[in-house]
């Protein structure tokens, strides 16, 4: 689902890029080295240099602060025209750096200037990035997880969020019903809060080598 939202988005995209990035879409990839298919995100990016870059997770820190220092940019210029930009999270629940409780503890006194917190960072852009063109798209793999990043206000700034099969406690987190629980294998449910909007549809699966080269191939030479 991803990978196909990651096309789709190319497919649409112009190739004017924005000044905080050398690509408007960035993937933050915490795929398990040992995943069968950790190496996807790269081989794509490198078929799409100029629309798709990967950073990993030593990284973090560093695009986080990045990408906050750019959406304060925007809204203190008031850029509502500015090029998108997409942020993609690929498996949020490795995040560790973006977790609210991680962020909390004692700070002894010191001269030195305090380091960005990117929880917090992460929080700002979630709330001020999409009115100035900056959106991010998460992958997360249990509820329980994702509340460990995202509190309710934060989980509010996802108006569009996708639900597989879960307990009813958790489909009422996520999607305030808990119509995900009566979710059958292979099924999923799209839901839009902005209209309480609930379609229950067919998950995708990685697109076929008959399907992906000749569409990486036409997104490459446009």
């Amino acid at each position: 689902m991803v990978t196909v939202a990651l096309i789709s988005l190319a497919a649409q995209l112009p190739l004017t890029h924005s000044p905080i990035a050398a690509a408007p879409i960035t993937i933050l990839d915490f795929s398990a080295a040992d995943a069968p298919h950790a190496a996807f995100f790269t081989r794509l990016a490198e078929q799409l240099p100029q629309v798709l870059q990967v950073v990993r997770r030593r990284e973090l820190p560093a695009l986080i602060n990045q990408l906050a220092g750019e959406a304060q940019r925007r809204v203190d210029g008031d850029e509502i025209a500015a090029p998108p930009h997409y942020l993609v999270i690929y498996g949020l629940h490795r995040a560790r750096d973006l977790r609210q409780e991680e962020s909390f503890g004692f700070t002894a006194f010191s001269d030195q200037p305090v380091a960005p917190n990117p929880a917090q960072q992460f929080t700002t852009i979630l709330r001020d990035g999409p009115e100035v063109g900056m959106h991010t798209l998460v992958w997360c793999d249990t509820v329980t997880n994702l509340n460990r990043t995202l509190d309710r206000r934060a989980l509010r700034e996802f108006a569009m969020r996708v639900a597989f099969q879960m307990s009813g406690e958790d489909s009422a987190t996520l999607i305030d019903t808990p119509a995900a629980s009566k979710l059958g294998q292979h099924r999923a449910l799209f839901y839009n809060e902005e209209d309480s909007r609930q379609e229950k549809f067919r998950p995708y699966g990685l697109p076929a080598a008959d399907w992906f080269g000749p569409a990486v191939a036409a997104l490459s030479h446009r």
